[in-house]
């Protein structure tokens, strides 16, 4: 697994994480399973606030393979641009928003946690499930988990503005620390990968009564 997990990553390290400067789009999204779609919008560098922001390192790898051979939905950022371009609007413009989107980020330093839920502008009520699955998780797998704490509530980020544009309850941002990021360590196979694909797959058993609302609307 660590072989194909650097593997992955190497697509998005090339030409020091600014990507495949050569990829046709800047997103790419994968159809799989169910309502859960797994994104990592800063696999490789972006363009925030005037300025270049820094990668999550191996989240590209991470939700590749969640895609790959866990069969779920995903969308990767490809490539850097010197301009704008937020996932969210790729999700509207590619009408992709009846889905269920797990955000994957990473905190730049190790703190005293793993894990830290953000769950935007709406309150943690809107997701009583899903947090209640989180945390039994989590303590399945022995991660140390905060939620909605400062700077690390999905605000900013794909979660609050497309919670802004269409006032569902089906984006979670979950921002997680460099141990558990790291590819060629221990706690990405015996914790986060099996942690994120059990939280996918209940999800998607679920079938996410926001989401179900929201296709019934667009018919």
């Amino acid at each position: 697994m660590k072989k194909l997990l650097q593997q992955y990553e190497s697509y998005f390290a090339q030409n020091c994480y600014k990507g495949c400067l050569t990829a046709r789009t800047v997103y790419t999204y994968r159809k799989g399973k169910g309502i859960v779609c797994f994104c990592a919008p800063h696999a490789v560098e972006s363009f925030v606030h005037k300025q270049e922001k820094l990668s999550d390192i191996g989240t590209g790898a991470i939700v590749r393979y969640l895609g790959e051979k866990a069969g779920f939905s995903t969308i990767v950022r490809n490539k850097f641009m010197s301009r704008k371009d937020m996932i969210s609007d790729f999700i509207l413009a590619k009408k992709l928003d009846v889905l269920f989107f797990l955000d994957i980020h990473g905190m730049k330093a190790h703190k005293d946690f793993d894990l830290v839920i953000g769950t935007g502008y709406l309150d943690r009520k809107k997701y009583t499930s899903e947090l209640k699955k989180i945390a039994e998780l989590c303590r399945k797998y022995k991660i140390k988990y905060r939620v909605n704490m400062r700077q690390y509530t999905g605000q900013i980020g794909l979660t609050g503005r497309l919670q802004k544009a269409t006032g569902q309850a089906n984006v979670l941002q979950l921002e997680f620390s460099p141990a558990l990021r790291d590819i060629k360590g221990r706690f990405i196979q015996e914790k986060t990968l099996p942690f994120l694909i059990e939280l996918g797959e209940f999800v998607n058993n679920k079938g996410g009564k926001n989401v179900k609302h929201a296709r019934k609307n667009r018919k």
